[in-house]
């Protein structure tokens, strides 16, 4: 296909209270209340409106249609906590205290938007303790790119014993089907976890399981954390897996991608050490649509407040042609931008991204 490949976001975020769809969004007072969201109202200067699912939306469907510097975005699904048993814990639980989902985005709705929105494509999310979960995963085996963990806000408990058969299956169907899993790694800022506990799991070291069992995984944001001031030690987890890679492990199939990497608060030395341990061929592009980003000379202020009113989606894009060319050259670099599609073709996806 050489240059017929498409430049692919595949990190792109989208969530409702309920509102319009009461049966397909929600997410919780902790969530509305948590500093992501609040950060969200008053750089999209939305601190007087309603915030509601058609606002949301919009704004989405908007800065996709206008964004001329990506072919398409990944619009990701967010499946309900369902405990180690099955049990059902998102928001139509009768009981306040049995509801343990702090955001749910369906899959269907997602796959609504993507029909009524063309550049959108389908990312999904299956909760691998619910007692459908195979059968989900069947329901959408040839029509979604890939699948979406967030193991704090899901409740993902990789040590339990009683979920190793559980977790096993799922991976041994992703592998079958070839979806990638997009797993979240890094300390999250925004969406919070109903259980502080579970935060620990966002470590990439717990998905080598799923590695040798044949799935292709994505690790968003190479272990980073929005915020450099929250110490972790993931990203140290999330190069050892690719020093793995290259040295003893070398059927994984395993990448990272580069979603809220320019970050107004990273560090450098956190990028130096990211672009020069993963190579190009195993990076994906993506921004984690609609946090703000920064250019390589400027002060996350000014970053702040171009946010209201710039094409997010257009400016993550201009953002990292300008940081990846320090680090890689310019056929690396559009091997990055235009990796996504390229695992799709590999995994037998291609069909998914519609031809100009």
């Amino acid at each position: 296909m050489g240059n017929l490949y498409k430049t692919i976001d595949n990190h792109v975020h989208i969530a409702g209270r309920g509102d319009v769809y009461p049966d397909d969004l929600y997410w919780s007072k902790l969530f509305e209340e948590g500093i992501g969201f609040q950060a969200l109202k008053i750089l999209k200067g939305w601190g007087c409106k309603k915030v509601g699912d058609q606002l949301m939306i919009d704004a989405l469907c908007k800065q996709i249609n206008a964004a001329n510097s990506i072919d398409y975005a990944v619009v990701l699904a967010f499946d309900n906590v369902y405990d180690a048993d099955g049990t059902y814990c998102g928001p139509k639980q009768t009981g306040a205290g049995q509801i343990k989902s702090n955001l749910f985005v369906s899959n269907k709705f997602v796959f609504g938007l993507c029909q009524a929105t063309p550049k959108l494509l389908p990312g999904i999310s299956v909760h691998p303790f619910r007692e459908n979960a195979l059968g989900e995963l069947d329901n959408y085996e040839d029509k979604a790119v890939l699948c979406k963990w967030m193991p704090s806000a899901h409740l993902i408990d990789f040590d339990n014993p009683q979920v190793q058969t559980k977790l096993e299956n799922f991976y041994i169907k992703l592998a079958e089907i070839q979806l990638p899993l997009l797993l979240h790694t890094g300390v999250e800022a925004s969406i919070p976890s109903s259980d502080k506990r579970f935060n620990k799991y966002n470590n990439p070291a717990y998905i080598e399981k799923a590695l040798d069992l044949g799935v292709t995984v994505i690790l968003a944001h190479c272990g980073c954390s929005y915020f450099d001031l929250l110490e972790d030690n993931f990203v140290n987890e999330a190069l050892k897996l690719f020093e793995k890679l290259r040295t003893v492990k070398p059927s994984w199939r395993l990448y990272a991608d580069i979603s809220a990497l320019f970050s107004p608060f990273r560090k450098r030395k956190i990028l130096d050490r990211i672009f020069k341990t993963i190579p190009a061929s195993q990076l994906i592009y993506g921004s984690d649509f609609p946090n703000p980003a920064k250019g390589r000379r400027e002060f996350f202020l000014r970053s702040f407040l171009r946010f209201s009113k710039a094409n997010l989606l257009n400016r993550y894009f201009n953002i990292t042609s300008k940081w990846l060319p320090e680090y890689y050259s310019q056929s690396d670099t559009f091997l990055i931008l235009t990796n996504f599609h390229r695992l799709l073709d590999k995994l037998g996806r291609g069909h998914l991204v519609v031809p100009s």
